[in-house]
């Protein structure tokens, strides 16, 4: 009986390792990809309905002031800020708060026209940390506070 030693067909072990760490390059790489567009969502979702939430609070003050149902401390504006969630609740492990803040001044008008009072309003919100991460130098990005503001002259003409 007579065995033939021809190369055998297959792969060789060091051929199959070599496949394997390419495979695990490639999805670790994938898996990069797909944690940084996740986070990145997350933080658009986040500002978005920031963004909602200031608009709903300026239409608050706009209406309080078109009402003219202003008190004296409604016109100072409110500087330590209304605590709101953009995502979760009080009681939600996962959470991102925001402060809401206003400053209304009244304008003397450029003609001194006695029909109507003007109103500069500016409201801002200002959140922390997309990622309720713990704090550390890697994750300063999602750390910092972010800020959005709308401001708008409002003249209110007296009937």
């Amino acid at each position: 009986m007579k065995i033939n030693y021809k190369s055998s067909e297959g792969f060789t072990f060091i051929e199959v390792m070599l496949a394997v760490v390419i495979i695990t390059i490639t999805s670790m790489g994938l898996m990069y990809g797909v944690v940084h567009a996740r986070s990145e969502l997350r933080a658009l979702e986040i500002k978005e309905r920031a963004t909602e939430e200031l608009a709903n609070y300026m239409e608050h003050w706009k209406g309080r002031i078109a009402s003219g149902n202003l008190s004296t401390g409604d016109k100072t504006g409110d500087y330590t800020g209304e605590e709101i969630y953009l995502i979760g609740d009080a009681h939600s492990d996962k959470s991102v708060t925001a402060k809401l803040y206003y400053s209304m001044d009244e304008l003397d008008s450029q003609y001194n026209d006695p029909n109507y009072e003007s109103y500069h309003l500016k409201v801002w919100i200002r959140w922390h940390n997309f990622m309720n991460t713990p704090e550390s130098a890697a994750h300063q990005n999602q750390l910092k506070e972010h800020e959005r503001i709308l401001e708008t002259v409002m003249l209110v003409y007296k009937v």
